[in-house]
């Protein structure tokens, strides 16, 4: 049951929808929302090489950079707690400077049960996005699952990618055990290079599901590659409102890597994204 959500604010194009998506959780569980402001110092804090007589130029340029970061992440807040309240969203708020940000995220990650956020975070810095490094590292070590907004949401079904992994297990039931259902339709693929194995696994997937009483159509499709292609296929023909999959795959122990389907859906922008890790 979904009691605590952390939201980690940003400037983003996508923050609108990260904040709009645990704002409407938060409606329709009853459930905690805090928001997170976080900003990585560690540009900052770096042993870059200075020249000599440039030191108090770089100290100037710091002390300029974190004023700007400061002034951006408590307007983020103070929007937020106008926003929260207008929701009738009980929530707190907390505001972390840090050289480690994946680190800092995993501290408040266990003590709530989802993570929303953009995924091309900004982390203070109102000019550019940072690359998603500090996430894939986040996700490598975390407990929770991570909702990831989109630029859009469909009305169509919730789909859920399944291959038959731990970690893809781990998803379907942080999935279940969250109530995130809400009552829309669901659909659960696997894709594999033999039908009837992706059959299978998609049978597995929806079994388990509806022994949650969660009711799942099955979709085993055939394919020898590029499966985030045809994932993102299915979610544009359906209208998907929710890509729920694992971080990682089967692979994963080996790469220690965003496998390639992960990345790619990451930036497909069709609908929001459910990673269980």
């Amino acid at each position: 049951m979904l009691k605590r959500i952390l939201l980690v604010l940003d400037s983003g194009e996508r923050a609108v929808g990260a904040r709009t998506l645990a704002l409407q959780l938060a409606q329709d569980t009853a459930a905690e929302v805090t928001a997170l402001a976080l900003i990585d110092a560690s540009p900052r804090l770096s042993g870059e090489a200075v020249p000599a007589g440039a030191m108090a130029f770089r100290l100037q340029r710091n002390a300029e950079l974190e004023a700007l970061a400061l002034a951006s992440e408590h307007e983020l807040l103070q929007s937020f707690r106008e926003l929260a309240q207008l929701a009738g969203v009980n929530f707190g708020s907390r505001l972390e400077e840090t050289a480690h940000p994946a680190q800092v995220l995993r501290e408040y990650a266990n003590a709530h049960d989802l993570i929303v956020l953009a995924p091309e975070c900004h982390l203070g810095e109102p000019r550019h996005a940072h690359d998603m490094g500090w996430l894939e590292e986040f996700l490598h070590d975390t407990a929770r699952p991570v909702l990831l907004s989109a630029d859009a949401q469909g009305s169509g079904p919730v789909v859920l990618a399944y291959d038959g992994s731990a970690c893809s297990a781990r998803t379907l039931q942080q999935f279940a055990w969250l109530g995130l259902a809400s009552g829309a339709p669901l659909r659960v693929i696997s894709v594999h290079h033999n039908q009837i194995e992706a059959e299978r696994l998609a049978a597995e997937g929806a079994g388990y599901l509806a022994a949650h009483g969660l009711p799942a159509e099955a979709v085993g499709l055939c394919a020898d590659g590029a499966a985030g292609t045809l994932l993102e296929t299915e979610l544009k023909r359906s209208g998907a409102r929710l890509l729920v999959m694992g971080a990682f795959g089967h692979r994963s122990w080996l790469t220690r890597l965003f496998g390639s389907t992960t990345r790619k859906l990451l930036h497909h922008r069709v609908c929001p994204v459910l990673m269980g890790s």
